[in-house]
């Protein structure tokens, strides 16, 4: 998509966008995915799986419009000579442009379902990225060494006490175990955004860019909300550089090179 077409986006009436969308996704295209017979399908000079991938997600992945704008902000603001730690890789979407954009560095995606590392898996190897580690925990801070952790069919998933176990960690216990230092954070952890900027300040004092979902939801007697994870990302020494309602890119203030 052109820069043009993403700000006639991002200033379109939410009916508009919706309108959109459900075009892009609908039955015309599923079916258009079905007559081509392929199991991947293009996405900014890769090849993405869509075995086991509902049709209208893989409609979203062939229109550019899953995770329209947090592959937007990679884009425009990952600075290439830093490593990046990406919490949430999913299938692998985002973490596929993240690999292309950082080439000559590490690239630690975590990734507490089993099911959706192995596409991640699948999907660096069918576009031969090899600069990224797969970790296959959740990020958590109950202080539990193993949580729940429920996938959902949208390729997303959260802690909850139906679900699988699986390891857990720290963000700071991340980097530790990595021996990573300055870093970018990519973050879309549903659930663990907020506990993680409220309770591990030291891993943030080592990054020096973020680009994140903050969704909004309670935690500790306060249901808060994206304005609210901004204003408690700003504390922490950062600038805002963009954001597109939830999702927004910020920069260390102190940091030299980086915009």
């Amino acid at each position: 998509m052109t820069t043009l077409s993403n700000r006639v986006r991002s200033i379109a009436p939410k009916g508009v966008k919706s309108a959109i969308y459900k075009a892009a996704t609908g039955q015309p295209v599923e079916w258009l995915i079905k007559a081509l017979g392929s199991s991947t399908v293009p996405h900014y000079g890769c090849r993405i799986g869509i075995d086991d991938v509902e049709p209208r997600m893989a409609a979203s992945i062939l229109t550019r419009l899953y995770e329209r704008a947090e592959i937007s902000l990679i884009h425009r603001f990952l600075p290439s000579n830093l490593d990046v730690v990406e919490l949430g890789g999913s299938i692998g979407v985002g973490t596929c442009q993240i690999a292309k954009k950082v080439p000559g560095k590490r690239v630690i995606t975590v990734e507490a379902s089993p099911s959706l590392s192995e596409h991640i898996k699948r999907n660096l190897d069918r576009n031969q990225m090899n600069n990224v580690s797969i970790v296959q925990k959740a990020i958590d801070y109950t202080g539990q060494p193993t949580v729940r952790f429920e996938a959902h069919q949208s390729l997303s998933g959260h802690v909850g006490a139906d679900g699988i176990e699986v390891p857990a960690t720290t963000l700071s216990q991340l980097l530790a175990d990595e021996e990573i230092e300055e870093y970018c954070l990519v973050s879309d952890v549903e659930g663990a955004t907020i506990p993680m900027l409220v309770h591990d300040g030291a891993a943030l004092a080592k990054c020096q860019m973020i680009l994140i979902e903050m969704d909004k939801r309670p935690y500790g007697g306060k249901r808060w909300t994206a304005d609210d994870i901004e204003e408690l990302i700003l504390s922490y020494g950062f600038r805002k550089i963009d954001r597109h309602g939830p999702v927004a890119a910020f920069v260390r203030k102190d940091h030299q090179g980086i915009l």
